[in-house]
């Protein structure tokens, strides 16, 4: 049976019987119970699907009719306000229970039409109703459908445990990022993190007030800012606040590992080569440390980058000891030694010994030509230090300076003398500390001397009649010194001199700077100095130390006045013992040697101006001679190199690195040749059209 549920609406002054009232043959009971058991077959897709939609109760203008009885009979919506846990079903026509379809009990049910089938017998169907609302199944049905709604309201147990402890983690998350923020900040302030009494009060006993460390004063600082911040941390469980000192290192080490994370896999995503740097040092615990430092080359940025991975500790200073460090240090952050392309230490023999030094063992480890280069800052620190050693009166100035910044820095009172004469300069400056391995603070020294030597002397003489006649002795005997001609020769010499080589020892410290160009400025510098070797430079250091020493009233030396000439004088020529019994009236051959006295004062000193000069240049073409071969390959690449794409120099490095599989000898000779015909075809369009047709 096929009843049509739309209608056409008649016109207006017409009637029309739906189609639905006509009469229908009631179906007998065998009929209707087929029915029934082919409606359980068909799929409910007009009635709620899940509890979570709710009961589905259309209301329609008019519902289908079934003849029970004397008349017909259907479905009507009143049902709804009466029964708000029904539904019905518009395809088959039937009335079912919202709540025992989706929780029907699993025991105890005695009559499921309104569960599988519906009900369709509308003359009983509010008799149907009822007894199934008063029964205890329908009871238990609707009570596990209101804790059903209560539980999605509030999630159930699990998942409000879940999202409990998920509110905390990100809780949590968000107060130790705000430690982690603060231990970076002390890290990259270089200022420690902890303090004396990291009470909970802060209190030191005896004092007013307490400083619990910068980490902890931090964090309270960041508290009275931030409200949020503040319930974040106070938050946290009383045995899980994260701030003691073993949650401090942690959150460095972590920092520290994530860093080398980062440069590890950018140096194997720019092809895995790299170089190293290698320092040991001593801390102030008396342990020995070896810091390492990688280079390499950015495809990325395509630049040079310079990095500092981290530091290890070490129990033996023998080569075998040191390589066996370095190359576990590497591997531990996820690096090769069979990557290691160059190695870069200082000039110590254990480091650069050819044979069984550190350098040699790597080479031999990363099966390469690996070779090792003399850090060239340390190179040129000695230069110097090997200049102090050579020339004396060099090497006495810088003693002197020492000595009256040892003499001037044990007695505040003496500090202050010195800064008491520098009242009518533009600045007051302190006497700066001398240093065997850090000329950057021999400049400073020999710059404060050489600009307030005026003021020095004046504060040795006030000292030199003190009462304190040991500090009066040897305030004198510096006084003596410092007023010498030599050493204020000495001042003037350096003063001009180490601006030279600090300015390139500042470019050789760049982390940027490539070997090419580290070549360059050392030749560069070395001509400088070969410049200044010249009587024009002689006559005005001459002249500049002339008018030093007349504003500390030094007398300048006459021609007439016996030298020393501080370079030691030549034996002079003896006649032999065969005439020692006879009176010589004439030559024996023999030449007459000029003696100390007989040399003008301005000749002398001329001389030993040379004397610093040769020095530096020697010691500057002695140390920056080694690999030869590099260089070679490294001046090939440079364009203002007159071996400028020199085929032979670069193949020569390139086939020494072949086992890398790095470089294709085939690929760099068609690169070469590409690049010398740019270069032709460059020079071609700039030589005038008039030219090329001579």
């Amino acid at each position: 049976m096929s009843i049509n549920l739309e209608q056409e609406q008649p016109c207006e002054g017409q009637s029309s019987t739906p189609l639905s009232t006509l009469p229908v043959e009631s179906p007998s009971s065998a009929d209707l119970g087929q029915q029934q058991s082919d409606a359980s077959q068909q799929s409910l897709v007009d009635i709620s699907a899940t509890y979570h939609a709710g009961p589905t109760q259309p209301k329609l203008s008019v519902y289908p009719k079934t003849y029970f009885g004397s008349q017909d009979r259907s479905f009507n919506s009143t049902w709804y306000s009466r029964h708000p846990l029904i539904e019905y079903s518009v395809d088959l026509d039937a009335v079912f229970c919202f709540v025992c379809r989706h929780f029907t009990p699993s025991s105890g049910y005695t009559d499921l039409t309104l569960v599988t089938n519906g009900c369709r017998n509308w003359k009983k169907l509010g008799t149907k109703l009822n007894k199934h609302c008063e029964s205890s199944s329908h009871r238990e049905a609707v009570a596990r459908w209101t804790a059903a709604k209560q539980s999605d309201a509030a999630g159930n147990i699990l998942n409000r445990v879940d999202n409990q402890f998920h509110q905390e983690v990100i809780r949590n998350r968000q107060a130790v990022s705000t430690m982690i923020r603060a231990v970076v900040f002390c890290a990259r302030q270089s200022i420690a993190l902890r303090g004396h009494r990291e009470s909970q009060d802060g209190e030191v006993e005896g004092s007013e007030y307490g400083n619990r460390g910068n980490f902890l004063e931090l964090l309270s600082l960041l508290e009275i800012s931030s409200p949020e911040i503040a319930s974040q941390l106070r938050a946290l469980p009383r045995n899980a606040q994260y701030t003691s000192k073993e949650s401090q290192d942690g959150f460095i080490q972590s920092a520290a590992k994530v860093i080398q994370q980062q440069i590890v896999q950018e140096i194997k995503q720019s092809g895995g080569v790299f170089s190293i740097i290698v320092d040991e040092a001593r801390d102030n615990s008396c342990r020995e440390q070896m810091s390492i430092c990688v280079r390499y080359l950015s495809t990325v940025e395509r630049q040079v980058k310079e990095r500092f991975l981290g530091v290890t500790s070490l129990k033996d200073m023998s080569a075998a000891s040191l390589a066996s460090a370095i190359k576990e240090f590497l591997a531990g952050v996820g690096l090769s030694l069979h990557s290691c392309i160059a190695q870069s230490y200082d000039g110590a023999s254990v480091m650069s010994g050819v044979n069984n030094g550190v350098q040699a063992i790597i080479r031999k480890e990363s099966d390469n030509p690996c070779p090792y280069v003399h850090c060239h800052a340390h190179r040129l620190n000695l230069v110097l230090v090997d200049l102090a050693k050579q020339v004396d009166f060099v090497g006495d100035t810088f003693g002197l300076l020492e000595a009256i910044y040892a003499f001037q820095s044990v007695s505040p009172l003496r500090h202050q003398v010195f800064l008491n004469k520098q009242t009518e300069e533009e600045r007051v400056l302190s006497i700066t500390q001398q240093s065997d391995t850090r000329w950057v603070c021999k400049i400073a020294g020999v710059k404060y001397f050489y600009s307030r030597l005026k003021c020095v002397v004046a504060a040795l003489s006030e000292l030199a009649a003190s009462t304190n006649k040991k500090e009066a002795a040897e305030a004198r005997g510096f006084l003596l010194q410092i007023r010498s001609f030599d050493v204020i020769l000495s001042l003037t010499l350096l003063h001009d001199l180490l601006p030279v080589t600090h300015t390139l020892s500042t470019q050789l410290q760049s982390s940027s700077l490539d070997f090419g160009t580290s070549r360059r400025l050392v030749d560069s510098c070395t001509t400088t100095l070969r410049q200044k070797r010249s009587d024009v430079y002689v006559d005005h250091i001459w002249k500049e130390t002339c008018q030093k020493a007349n504003e500390v009233g030094v007398p300048t030396p006459s021609d007439s006045e016996p030298v020393d000439r501080g370079l030691g004088s030549k034996r002079v020529s003896r006649p032999s013992q065969r005439l020692a019994s006879s009176i010589i009236y004439s030559t024996t051959g023999t030449r007459t040697v000029q003696t100390s006295t007989e040399l003008d004062q301005q000749t002398l000193y001329r001389r030993k101006v040379f004397a610093v000069v040769d020095a530096i240049i020697r010691e500057m073409d002695r140390r920056f001679t080694t690999n030869d071969d590099l260089l070679a390959a490294v001046a090939a690449c440079d364009p203002q190199s007159c071996t400028f794409l020199s085929e032979e120099s670069i193949l020569k490095v390139a086939e020494s690195y072949k086992k890398l599989k790095v470089c294709d000898i085939y690929c760099i000779q068609r690169r070469l040749l590409q690049w010398v015909a740019s270069c032709i075809s460059n020079l071609l369009c700039t030589v005038p059209y008039q030219l090329l047709c001579l």
